[in-house]
């Protein structure tokens, strides 16, 4: 993809966004542009301010449950340590209690320390996030909003163990 292109789908998604209502921006091309601007590393400062823009007024017209990051952080290290306690708590409550216990408590580990673990791996190698929100089938499942210009900063490999570190945790 040429550099015109990228800077002509960005203005046809920039405006897009502008006019309301659904916007597909994979229809626009706005993935592709964002790709493109991936392999080339001397237009990542130069497009990723726009890029971040573009991201995020499109996800937060598509995303209404969200919260701050120092409260979502905040919810995932209490899910984290409320996961913990009551995986101890199995090891001393009564039967039917012990397998509640241990069901519910690693449930909520798996579910807090999955975004957890993104957050802290992305931190430590300079992506910065907007907020958390639910997401899911059952808008249950907590995700990290990445800024996305911040993300276009970090080396490719960086941004792939972010990726990996989820599941990898």
């Amino acid at each position: 993809m040429q550099e015109r292109q990228v800077e002509s789908i960005l203005s046809a998604s920039k405006a897009a966004l502008a006019q309301g209502g659904k916007v597909d921006l994979a229809g626009l091309g706005f993935w592709k542009a964002v790709a493109a601007v991936k392999r080339h590393p001397e237009w990542r400062e130069r497009y990723g301010g726009r890029i971040a823009a573009i991201d995020r007024a499109a996800f937060e017209r598509g995303v209404r449950l969200r919260v701050p990051l120092s409260l979502g952080v905040a919810a995932l290290v209490a899910g984290t340590v409320g996961g913990l306690g009551a995986v101890v708590a199995s090891l001393f409550a009564p039967r039917p209690w012990k397998s509640l216990f241990l069901l519910g408590g690693t449930g909520t580990l798996l579910v807090a320390t999955h975004g957890l673990t993104h957050y802290i791996v992305g931190r430590a190698f300079g992506i910065r996030f907007t907020s958390v929100f639910l997401g899911g089938k059952l808008l249950i499942e907590p995700g990290l909003k990445i800024d996305y210009e911040s993300y276009l900063q970090v080396p490719p490999r960086r941004r792939a163990w972010m990726h990996a570190s989820g599941a990898i945790k």
